[in-house]
């Protein structure tokens, strides 16, 4: 599961998103700042069965630049994902996670940006799994 979702309902209602994780957001900063609150429900699954924080989102959203991921494409206006694409950084500087809220800073606005987030290239890595380089990490 992501952040957000698309409405389970036939239709062109169905392109509608709604709460998944998080709540729908505050849009900040004229569209460049998005401030999500995770939901008191959103859980892990079983082995771990524990609270989703920020940080799980944060984790998993690096994890997928790290691993050069095909969705890698989408993300490029998030604040500081061109540098750590190119090695000078490791973790995102747009990417905030404070508990149970994450913010997302954009270097500009884009209109498709929520649903760029309802993709599962964004949902949330369980800390409690450790990272592992795999073979074809280009760092």
């Amino acid at each position: 599961r992501t952040l957000l979702e698309y409405a389970d309902v036939p239709g062109s209602a169905g392109a509608r998103l709604e709460p998944s994780l998080a709540d729908l957001p505050e849009l900040r900063e004229q569209g460049t700042l998005y401030a999500f609150r995770l939901r008191r429900e959103a859980r892990f699954g079983p082995p771990l069965r524990r609270h989703v924080t920020a940080a799980d989102f944060k984790y998993g959203f690096e994890r997928m630049l790290r691993l050069g991921s095909p969705g890698v494409t989408f993300y490029r206006r998030v604040v500081g994902v061109p540098d750590v694409l190119a090695g000078r950084v490791k973790q995102v500087s747009g990417v905030i996670a404070r508990g149970d809220s994450l913010y997302i800073r954009l270097s500009r606005p884009d209109p498709v940006f929520l649903y760029l987030l309802s993709l599962s290239f964004t949902a949330p890595v369980p800390l409690d799994i450790p990272w592992h380089d795999p073979p074809f990490h280009k760092n």
